[in-house]
């Protein structure tokens, strides 16, 4: 009873309102004592939070409660809120009775904690969020350290709801859900790729001096685990897909391809490419595309082994690794040395990282396993010789395969020219004195996405030539110039010389009035004779005074009744009429 009575006097003397029937609680004597020695300690006081905080661990509190409990006395609430039960809060599926909590409270509680995805929202800000919230309803809430408690038991107890809180579907395939097991030997070889893009993890200098990273996309088979990449510079693309997949079916034609939804696995090439490769009729259905499921990279085998390759490059000592690392005093020596690299220009350029990454590769496919079953000790190159002893694969000729993937596009041939733009070579335009006779018609244009120096056109699915790029040139290079003119005249050279070899139908005049013809006539006899009297004093000397040039014409020369000149005396006429008579024909 004077334990009692000296708990309701300390609780008078500092004003903190509490039910008379909680002075007999022990956990309600230890929180009046709490606050009363808080409230001992003056404000402004030095190291007043050292203070209190060692006071709320003498009396098993966190510091957190403490000064939750003198804000409510600041703001003139009883110390304990509404209090009505004494049951508390019980969680029968987590074991746990909160007996200073309301029930309601106690659920708003399991709300928030739930609620907090990844710990976004630190514990004590959520605990004074709650218990304003019930407060405000006048609900019993217990201390701050009750409610740590009831968050490990929840992320103890329900580690798996905590997971699907944190990391959602995804999160339990990765951790909770146990992994399918599959077993690849039932696989033929090249029966099934599967493919997917992965960032190399390093900085590389390239040909202008900027320093980059570069992306792969791999292809794997199931059956063999052979690998084959293709670096792309910056990021990858469609055309780094489709290289990849190029050094693949070198080895064999698949019978299924598997992607995920990326933008470049789905582009317009990559369906063109399954197309024609099913088009060839070399498999009974043609190559089957299978998708991936969104956010579920567990379904390809090839996401593990770029976990190898990421191990691999770093036994491998290769100088530029820019992965972030978990430990941070590791990671921040790993910046400063990246930063001294770049800083010196210290790093591998783009083509010595992509040779030490291929080698890396090379060297996987040539590697002996361990502990996978029957191909134990056997390499992927020898488990594709043996597999593929019995039962050979399909390939293909290396010209026939690059054509295939020589990308496609439709072009309106314009000035003996076909314009295309290049993923990373821009807009180009290509000539050939060929595509001068297919002007304005549409044609098939093929190119290599690595090389723009030339294309191949097709007009109606037939090779018409193979154009060189016509090259935007230096007016201040005269040899440039004299050159790009000299190939224009050979081209009207070339039309002109095919022009004469055609043999034009004879053109027929026809008379605009009957008289037309009399005065052609007479218009080309005054034409000679005028001619023939200008030079009439030197043909008379010469002549030595015989007939006079006039009568010489007269008499040598007569008009027919058509105005041509004919032979008189046995003289051969030397002039014809070009004018055709209508009547004579």
């Amino acid at each position: 009873m004077s334990d009692t009575n000296n708990i309701a006097a300390l609780a008078a003397k500092y004003q903190i309102r509490v039910p008379a029937e909680k002075l007999r609680d022990p956990r309600t004597a230890a929180r009046i004592r709490l606050v009363a020695e808080c409230l001992a300690v003056p404000e402004g006081a030095p190291k007043r939070r050292a203070a209190i905080a060692a006071i709320a661990e003498r009396h098993g509190f966190h510091v957190g409660t403490a000064y939750r409990y003198l804000k409510r006395l600041a703001d003139g609430k009883p110390l304990l809120g509404g209090y009505k039960s004494r049951s508390g809060c019980r969680f029968e599926d987590l074991g746990v009775t909160l007996y200073a909590w309301d029930p309601q409270a106690g659920r708003m509680a399991v709300e928030a904690i739930m609620g907090n995805r990844r710990n976004m929202v630190e514990k004590l800000a959520l605990y004074n969020k709650v218990a304003d919230a019930a407060e405000a309803l006048g609900l019993a809430v217990g201390s701050y350290s009750s409610f740590c408690w009831l968050a490990r038991k929840i992320e103890t107890g329900r580690k798996s709801v905590a997971t699907f809180r944190d990391k959602g579907v995804c999160g339990l395939r990765q951790d909770v859900v146990p992994a399918i097991r599959r077993d690849f030997t039932c696989y033929r070889p090249m029966e099934c790729l599967v493919g997917d893009q992965h960032k190399a993890d390093y900085f590389a200098i390239d040909t202008a001096g900027n320093v980059v990273t570069l992306e792969l996309f791999c292809w794997l088979d199931f059956r063999t685990q052979l690998a084959w990449p293709s670096v792309a510079y910056k990021h990858y693309n469609r055309y780094t897909v489709g290289r990849a997949l190029l050094q693949a079916v070198r080895w064999g034609l698949p019978s299924i391809v598997y992607t995920d939804l990326g933008k470049p696995e789905e582009s317009n090439y990559m369906n063109l490419l399954v197309e024609q490769l099913t088009g060839l009729g070399v498999t009974a259905a043609g190559v089957e595309r299978v998708r991936a499921t969104g956010r579920h990279p567990q379904a390809k085998p090839i996401e593990g082994w770029f976990s190898w390759l990421d191990r691999a490059l770093r036994n491998d000592e290769i100088p530029g690794y820019c992965k972030r690392l978990r430990d941070s005093r590791e990671n921040e020596l790993q910046q400063k040395e990246l930063n001294r690299r770049i800083k010196t220009g210290n790093l591998l350029t783009v083509s010595a990282l992509v040779d030490r990454i291929t080698a890396v590769i090379d060297g996987w496919n040539a590697h002996a396993f361990k502990n996978r079953g029957p191909d134990t000790g056997k390499t992927p190159l020898q488990i594709y010789q043996e597999e593929t002893t019995g039962h050979p694969v399909t390939t293909l000729a290396d010209d026939v395969l690059e054509y295939i993937f020589l990308p496609v596009v439709t072009r309106k041939i314009s000035r003996s020219q076909v314009r295309i733009r290049h993923d990373w070579f821009g807009p180009r335009s290509y000539y050939d004195r060929v595509l001068a006779d297919y002007g304005g018609r549409e044609a098939q244009v093929r190119y290599d996405p690595f090389d723009p120096a030339c294309v191949w056109v097709f007009v109606d699915r037939k090779l018409v030539c193979q154009a060189a790029e016509w090259r935007t040139i230096n007016p201040k290079a005269t040899d440039e110039v004299a050159g790009r003119m000299a190939e224009q005249k050979r081209l009207i050279k070339q039309v002109r010389e095919i022009y004469r070899n055609y043999q034009p139908p004879a053109k027929t005049v026809r008379m605009i009035n009957p008289h037309e013809r009399e005065a052609r006539q007479l218009k080309t006899v005054r034409v000679l004779r005028t001619q023939l009297e200008k030079d009439e004093g030197r043909l008379a000397v010469a002549a030595g005074g015989g007939d006079q040039p006039s009568d010489r014409f007269r008499r040598l020369f007569s008009m027919d009744s058509r105005g041509q000149r004919t032979e008189v005396g046995g003289q051969r006429s030397f002039m014809r009429s070009t004018i055709d008579d209508p009547e004579e024909e």
